[in-house]
């Protein structure tokens, strides 16, 4: 047992950024809704109105629901029986495997601004998530940062901010909390914030942090795991509707703003190289460094093509298993990698919709317990 916690302990070393092994990449991908707002410090430019959406991050954490103990897969750890609680430790896998050796695994962006946080996933043309119907899943673990967030966007892969119906952002953002009532914040407090709120952002330059009304708002808590989840369809024939879960754990706790869909037809005719992207905005990154960045570890990605409900997400979500386990899932099932690592970011499912990174940077390795 020492010389196998000695060796986790070794793998827990971060990866070298900027280290081009595992993928190749091309184009760019991101979030944050704002052109050059990111390092503006002002809440309003670029990012519409300048507002902020947050979701409660959900518990501390929690405990595991395994059988704990060591793995006895194929090696590494499988996880212990309890999560790391207190500050959100991500619940321990039983002894199921991830990672491809028995191991939990995940990626960190590093903070807003710091070398290396310019990486970004990206799935692009016929390999893009369709954008008016589909369902993405991800666990996170935020980092305190100032500014903007950016997780994941539909978004032209140009390195430009077009403010489009195309466009459409689900992260946090910097704000007081303040809202009208379209849900939009009015109390955008730009790339010096440090209180962030849950989002959809995009929809033509918008920050909504509620639904309409408005509804709730849901803070982000940083350091906490919170399982989300957002969906995209056409209702009806004319609106195309949005919905996003800051935690699925509480399933009427959501986001939800819709657009026409003449108006979504007429910006997807005009998006430049349209992607689905997971990390840094291309519109703010360097190659190098990026000043919209996830600043979060992140894995448990899972896409499907479809809109899930949120207890088919649910079930989705609390599984660490490469194929889907619902049958709504397994109807639309797009790419799986619940276990990430900088070197293998490969779709699991078996539908072969694996990602390229954008660029040479690759975020750093983080073995969970």
């Amino acid at each position: 047992m020492i010389m196998k916690w000695m060796a986790l302990l070794a793998l827990a070393v971060p990866l070298g950024l900027g280290c081009s092994s595992g993928a190749v990449g091309a184009g760019g991908g991101g979030a944050g809704a704002g052109g050059a707002a990111a390092s503006s410090g002002s809440g309003a430019a670029g990012r519409g109105a300048g507002g902020d959406g947050a979701s409660a991050a959900g518990g501390a954490g929690g405990e595991a629901t395994g059988s704990g103990g060591e793995a006895t897969g194929s090696g590494g750890m499988g996880g212990d029986s309890t999560g790391v609680g207190g500050a959100g430790g991500e619940p321990g896998s039983g002894g199921s495997g991830g990672g491809g050796n028995g191991q939990t695994t995940g990626l960190e962006w590093t903070t807003n601004g710091v070398a290396g946080s310019d990486a970004r996933l990206v799935w692009s043309g016929s390999n893009m998530l369709p954008r008016t119907s589909h369902t993405a899943i991800w666990k996170a673990r935020y980092i305190q940062q100032s500014g903007y967030y950016a997780v994941a966007w539909h978004t032209s892969n140009d390195g430009t901010w077009h403010a489009s119906y195309f466009e459409l952002g689900t992260h946090p953002y910097p704000t007081t909390g303040t809202l009208n009532s379209s849900g939009q914040s009015t109390g955008g407090t730009g790339s010096s914030g440090l209180v962030h709120f849950y989002e959809i952002a995009g929809l033509g330059a918008s920050d909504f942090i509620a639904s309409p009304g408005p509804g709730p708002t849901y803070p982000v808590t940083k350091g906490v795991w919170v399982t989300q989840a957002r969906t995209s369809e056409i209702v009806g024939g004319n609106t195309v509707r949005h919905r996003y879960w800051p935690d699925v754990s509480n399933p009427s706790g959501y986001i939800e703003q819709s657009i026409p869909k003449s108006g979504y037809d007429a910006a997807a005719a005009s998006a430049v190289s349209p992607a689905f992207t997971i990390g840094g905005s291309p519109w703010t990154g360097n190659g190098s460094s990026n000043s919209e960045s996830p600043g979060a570890v992140l894995r448990g990605f899972a896409l499907f093509d479809a809109p899930l409900t949120i207890a088919d997400i649910a079930a989705e979500a609390q599984s660490d298993a490469s194929t889907p386990v619902t049958t709504a899932g397994a109807q639309a099932v797009f790419y799986i990698n619940k276990n990430p690592t900088p070197t293998d970011v490969s779709d699991k499912s078996g539908a072969g919709h694996s990602p390229t990174w954008a660029n040479a940077q690759r975020p750093m390795l983080v073995i969970l317990p």
